[in-house]
């Protein structure tokens, strides 16, 4: 018996919700089925969803059949690595490569980031090797983020067959018409197969805040959409509303028949102590700025009064200077003969 597992999209963030991709495998263990399929199509995403994911699989008690479809990049291959079996299409990709992040912070934060990357890039790379990837072949794939074909990464080791089509399964339904058991057999395979690849988990259901589950056919919930408790989509799901984050469902006779968001009232963050001494900082600059520019003002003014009072005294001294004639030799001699002569007028 087999239980279908899909991770199409980011995983973790806003593609693949992590916590029903582990409440799936949690309950295919319960349910005790015999095979977990993964089918994978992913960009990556988050390191630490990717190794939650990874784990679960791997303590599951499943056998793990993993069927790359379409891309199955960064930490999506490392999912894959939880595997027994490791199928991909012949268009299929896969893509390696060390871990990375965004980090700010003084020189000790960087260090340490760096440290942490480079211990999460070694723990990354040998999952592949474990898994039995050669790792000479690999390592340039992985330091230089190489893209890799579905024959590339068969002969690296990082996958361990091709993806074969399921019409393979109609021709041997064709084949077999001699034997009625059989066929009754694989058409109940094919009916099952139908039934799974209806819907993906993240889009056929509600995971509701109390741990209540509403499955669904379809992309889409609305009004009208009926809902049922059971993913074999057999058992309506009971009255009552179901609260998932800010939005509520509520049921009346197996349906929806309301949903109400909640308005959510944004809270801004508080500000640290370090952003709160630089707005400090910030307005004790300005105030500083302000003044300086006061100064400078009060100063060109008073430069400019003493200019206007040099040029002033300039005039004053030109002009005064313009009433003064000067004498020569002969004249100096004349004056200086008049003035004696009126002096010592009528002495003998």
């Amino acid at each position: 018996m087999e239980k279908y597992v899909f991770l199409f999209g980011e995983i973790g963030g806003f593609g693949v919700d992590t916590a029903s991709v582990l409440k799936e495998i949690a309950q295919a263990k319960i349910d005790k089925f015999d095979t977990i399929v993964v089918q994978i199509s992913s960009p990556g995403g988050y390191v630490y969803d990717g190794r939650a994911i990874y784990n679960a699989l791997k303590t599951s008690g499943c056998n793990i059949r993993v069927e790359i479809i379409g891309q199955a990049f960064s930490i999506a291959s490392y999912i894959a690595m939880a595997g027994d079996e490791i199928l991909i299409a012949d268009k299929g990709e896969m893509m390696i490569h060390q871990a990375w992040t965004f980090a700010e912070g003084n020189a000790d934060d960087l260090r340490e980031m760096a440290d942490e990357l480079e211990t999460m890039s070694n723990e990354i790379f040998n999952i592949y090797v474990s898994r039995g990837a050669d790792e000479t072949k690999i390592k340039p794939y992985f330091d230089e983020e190489k893209i890799i074909s579905a024959s590339e990464a068969i002969e690296a080791g990082l996958a361990t067959g091709l993806l074969e089509p399921l019409k393979a399964v109609a021709r041997i339904t064709k084949t077999n018409k001699s034997s009625k058991m059989e066929k009754t057999l694989i058409e109940k395979l094919l009916a099952s197969v139908n039934k799974l690849m209806k819907h993906t988990i993240k889009n056929a259901m509600i995971t509701a805040d109390n741990g209540e589950i509403l499955y669904f056919e379809g992309d889409v919930v609305e009004v009208g959409t009926l809902v049922y408790s059971d993913e074999a989509l057999e058992t309506p799901a009971a009255d009552g509303d179901y609260v998932e984050g800010s939005t509520t469902y509520s049921v009346v006779d197996g349906a929806i028949s309301n949903i109400v968001e909640a308005e959510v009232e944004e809270v801004e963050p508080a500000e640290s102590e370090e952003v709160v001494a630089l707005k400090a900082e910030i307005e004790a600059l300005k105030a500083t700025i302000a003044a300086d520019v006061t100064a400078k003002s009060e100063l060109d003014s008073e430069l400019k009064r003493i200019k206007d009072v040099l040029v002033t005294e300039k005039v004053n001294i030109v002009r005064k200077g313009s009433a003064v004639k000067h004498e020569t030799v002969a004249e100096k001699m004349k004056r200086l003969e008049a003035e004696n002569q009126a002096r010592y007028k009528g002495i003998k």
